[in-house]
Parts: C-alpha cells; structure tokens; sequence
C-alpha cells in the first residue's frame, strides 16, 4: 500500500485534528469548575438542614412564646375580675381571705409566668441572628453557584465548540483519505490513543 504525498498530508492534519480532539475533550472533563460546583451544592445542602433545624427550633419557641401571652393575657383577665370581685364583698371575711388567696395565687403564676416569657423571648433573641447568618450564607452560596454555572457553561462552551469543530473537520478530511489507508490509521489511533 502506497500513500501520496496528498495522502500523508491529509493525515497529518487528520492526526492534528484528532489530537487536539482529545485535548479538549480531557480538559473538558477535568474542568475544576464542576468540581467546584458540586462543593458549593453540598454546602448548600448542609446549610438547608442546618437551616430546617434553626426553623424548628424557632418555631417551637415562637410557639412557646405565643401560649405563656395567651396565658398572661387570661391570668391578667383573671386578676382584674377577682379584684373587682374583692371590692365587691369589702364586709365579707371570709370572701375577702379566699378571694386575696386566690388574686395572690394569680400573682405569683402571672411572675413565673412573665419569667418564662422573658427566657423564651432571649431564646428567640439568640435564635434569629444564627437564621439570618444561616439565609445569607445560602445567599452567597447562590450566588457563588449561579458565577461557577455561568463560568463553567462559557469555557465548557467553548471547549464542546471546538470538540464538535473538530469532529466536522476529522470527518472532511477521512473523506480525503483513501479507505484501506484510513482503517491502518483507524487502528494505529486506536493502539497509540
């Protein structure tokens, strides 16, 4: 078998073409981006638990939070009717002593509740500056995401650009090429890489 000259020139160039092919399709898949890309979506994901605990846990205080109100509220709705109640039998012993021990019973709950409420209400203090630093944090990982995607998809771009180029172009020049000639090359290729 016997190449011309046209022939080893085309191959040549099929052999430039094919090489350059290869690059980038390895320096398409060892791009660091999608590495990166997957570090900052594992993080996000950490964050999102960290942030469903948060919520829980703000959730349940908030709900705590809500119920000792409620309850002041009833147990002040109490405290003012035993007290009118108490201005109403002023002659009565008996009355006055029960209802006194009953508007001081209402006062002392009205204390321990108006304790719980103000640790609850520290407790959601501490709470909503970790869930804010928890939302910016998601934030900024968005955003780094959205940049790493944005990236990825311009330089991944135009690498596939050129692979695809490059595979038109390998195709042309095959068609140059004598078939007997092109299956040795095929298999040199194939056996070298």
């Amino acid at each position: 078998m016997y190449a011309t000259e046209h022939d080893i020139a085309t191959l040549r160039k099929l052999q430039e073409v094919d090489r350059k092919v290869v690059s980038a399709k390895k320096e398409f898949k060892e791009l660091p981006h999608r590495k990166a890309i997957l570090e900052v979506r594992a993080k996000k994901d950490e964050a999102l638990k960290r942030k469903v605990q948060v919520q829980d846990m703000l959730d349940e205080a908030e709900g705590k939070l809500a119920a000792f109100v409620q309850e002041d509220e009833l147990l002040s709705a109490k405290q003012d009717e035993i007290t009118e109640t108490l201005s109403q039998v002023q002659g009565d012993y008996r009355a006055v002593t029960a209802h006194t021990r009953d508007l001081d019973g209402v006062r002392k709950r009205r204390e321990k509740v108006s304790l719980e409420l103000s640790r609850v209400e520290e407790e959601v203090d501490k709470i909503n500056p970790v869930m804010k630093q928890i939302m910016q944090a998601l934030a900024d990982l968005d955003a780094k995401e959205r940049d790493l995607i944005a990236s990825f998809q311009k330089v991944g771009g135009s690498l596939r650009a050129a692979i695809e180029e490059g595979e038109k172009a390998r195709v042309s020049l095959a068609e140059q090429v004598d078939g007997e000639l092109l299956k040795v090359y095929e298999k040199t290729r194939s056996a070298c890489g």
